[in-house]
């Protein structure tokens, strides 16, 4: 009974690596583990014959659960179907203008989150480690991206 169970658990850990969360790898590895571990205890407790019987009922099994599981569909229930089409500072960065002043509301290392005029934005010092709290200036926009800088 013991031996049915992990030949169960790792078919079902391997399905689930397959269909639903495809490149964690610890789960495959987990399943793929507790297969062999009951495949080899059925060859050394039941022989060699029933070993085999049970490897190719097992390879059998999963084969047509993967087949099943991708004809059906039913991993499609679990992926993400939206898309982001924005970029980050899309529409903020229209408002923007080089010398706008801010206030940074995280460290920027060299990037983080400023505030200018009431709205936040994700900005880049140039390369420099600016604290919270600073006051700063825009020194150039290019694509979507702030640069900073700070203000003495």
């Amino acid at each position: 009974m013991a031996i049915l169970g992990l030949l169960i658990l790792g078919i079902v850990l391997l399905e689930i690596e397959i269909l639903f969360v495809p490149g964690t790898t610890i789960v495959g590895l987990i399943g793929f583990l507790f297969s062999l571990i009951g495949i080899v205890l059925t060859f050394k407790i039941h022989g060699a014959q029933a070993g085999w019987v049970v490897t190719g009922i097992y390879l059998a099994l999963m084969a047509a659960s993967i087949y099943f599981g991708f004809k059906s569909g039913l991993w499609k229930k679990f992926a993400l179907k939206s898309k982001i089409d924005s970029k980050v500072n899309d529409e903020v960065s229209l408002m923007l203008i080089i010398g706008d002043i801010g206030t940074t509301k995280s460290v920027l290392r060299p990037f983080g989150t400023a505030e200018f005029n009431g709205k936040l934005v994700e900005v880049s010092s140039n390369g420099n480690h600016v604290d919270e709290g600073k006051a700063i200036r825009i020194s150039k926009i290019e694509s979507g991206s702030i640069i900073v800088e700070t203000i003495n």
